[in-house]
């Protein structure tokens, strides 16, 4: 969630494909709440907010209601940071300001959190109004006082109120959303402060409790701008609403109104979203908080709903079965995207298959990336960046399905294509990256030619390939 995204490649110098088209996404747990009682504060989860996860899997939580910094590895929870010496009238861990052992430290409701390269977490301790650092088993406060307030300077002369994200920017400086000054401030890494000014032609610069952040690998920031229920993105400081409507009214309360449409993404509405999430190929993903739904918004500019809807509770499973209550945050790695199902108190994930109903580009957008007038009636198609695809084979149409030859798809992508009849399976190559496709794992052959499935392809390849029925055309985005 707070780093930059990035394409994830194969790197082994030999891999099997195990094609996905088969199984439908589901939602699972990473960590089950029923599995243990929500008293036990250090083995369980309290309402938790913020999650980091690492590359080999590791999950760093801010567990919000028991006031610690912890992290899941094979399905365990084990403290980072964080204790308590007792508990308020609610039953909650008392929460405090205090540096020193991690293991001693104190937080009040800590909310979101950020991992550096070299290993440092950085936390967004919201009710302590700070940003707290965690380095060798030591915690210190980076920024803020203790007390709520507004300004900025050197690192504890800083004032925030509420910070409820934080973000590391290419510049390797920490933005935060301070979320009830509804501005973004940006902290350098011995702790002074300044403001970061937006600007816009549309009063999109004005925030309003701005709940995430999240910087694409250009260098782009994102903002869940929650009280507004709108996305907006920044670009060299201009801002604009990517999705969501313009703000026209405030409701008694300062919030424009909510909703649940999908659609076109300037007429999408959400209900108070607090989280975001980026996947390798651009779509970016939205924990729709109060909706109690993860949403995404396409490439071709629509939002769809991925998974859960309007009614609170707790189901796994099929994506249009899964329930969950107040989705809160959202990682994504490896091709696996997490969420912070905050009042079931649980982590889950979503194996993200490319090629699942719900993740399919419209048929209107797919035209626009092709020349639809170079199309030739009755000949099926292959179109990779715009351009028609020539090779010595043709895109086979069977039973509706296409099948796309696979040396002219991957070596329009810069694979090297051969056969290995040793273990009778095409071999890709490009660099480190070796893939062996045989009849086994979903290749077809016909007239010594290979085949493969769309939707094989479209996970082979790391591209999204999708058919247009209508024009019998295949389309490989770049």
């Amino acid at each position: 969630m707070k780093r930059k995204g990035k394409i994830i490649l194969l790197l082994s110098l030999l891999t099997v494909l195990v094609l996905q088209s088969s199984f439908a996404a589901e939602v699972s747990r990473c960590f089950d709440a029923t599995a243990v009682a929500l008293s036990d504060v250090y083995n369980g989860l309290n309402q938790p907010y913020g999650i980091e996860v690492m590359d080999d899997g590791v999950i760093y939580i801010a567990d919000t209601y028991n006031n610690m910094i912890k992290k899941l590895e094979n399905g365990k929870l084990a403290v980072v940071a964080g204790y308590y010496e007792g508990k308020n009238s609610l039953g909650f861990p008392l929460g405090g300001l205090k540096d020193g052992d991690a293991l001693t430290a104190a937080f009040n409701k800590p909310r979101d959190i950020c991992v550096a390269e070299d290993g440092t977490i950085y936390v967004a301790d919201s009710q302590n109004h700070a940003i707290r650092k965690i380095k060798d088993g030591t915690v210190t406060t980076l920024a803020g006082t203790g007390e709520a307030g507004d300004s900025v300077g050197l690192g504890r002369t800083t004032r925030f109120n509420l910070p409820t994200a934080i973000a590391m920017g290419n510049d390797g400086k920490l933005y935060v959303a301070d979320t009830l000054n509804n501005k973004i401030k940006v902290v350098d890494v011995n702790g002074k402060s300044s403001e970061l000014m937006l600007t816009s032609a549309d009063n999109a610069n004005r925030l309003n409790e701005p709940s995430d952040l999240y910087f694409d690998e250009a260098g782009a920031l994102y903002i869940v701008d929650s009280g507004n229920q709108c996305i907006k993105k920044v670009v060299d400081g201009v801002v604009s609403i990517i999705a969501g409507g313009k703000v026209y009214a405030l409701d008694e309360a300062g919030y424009a109104p909510q909703g649940f449409v999908d659609g076109l993404a300037s007429l999408a509405k959400f209900n108070f979203p607090k989280g975001i999430a980026m996947d390798d190929r651009g779509n970016l993903y939205i924990a729709d908080t109060w909706n109690n739904a993860i949403r995404v918004l396409m490439a071709d500019n629509r939002v769809v709903t991925l998974t859960g809807g309007i009614m609170p509770g707790n189901k796994v499973g099929a994506l249009d079965k899964a329930v969950f209550d107040a989705p809160i945050s959202l990682d994504y790695t490896n091709g696996m995207l997490y969420i912070t199902d905050r009042w079931n108190n649980e982590i889950k994930q979503i194996d993200i298959n490319p090629s699942a109903s719900e993740m399919q580009l419209s048929a209107l957008y797919l035209k626009q990336q092709i020349d639809v007038d170079a199309i030739v009636a009755d000949e099926a198609s292959l179109w990779y960046n715009g351009e028609k695809v020539i090779g010595d084979a043709s895109v086979l149409i069977k039973e509706d399905i296409a099948w796309v030859p696979l040396k002219m798809a991957a070596t329009a992508l810069g694979y090297t294509v051969s056969w290995d009849s040793a273990v009778g399976a095409v071999v890709l190559t490009s660099g480190d990256i070796v893939e062996h496709v045989s009849q086994n794992n979903g290749l077809y052959l016909e007239n010594g030619k290979s085949y493969v499935k769309t939707e094989d392809l479209d996970t082979l390849l790391n591209h999204t390939v999708q058919q247009i029925p209508s024009l019998k055309a295949v389309v490989i985005l770049p």
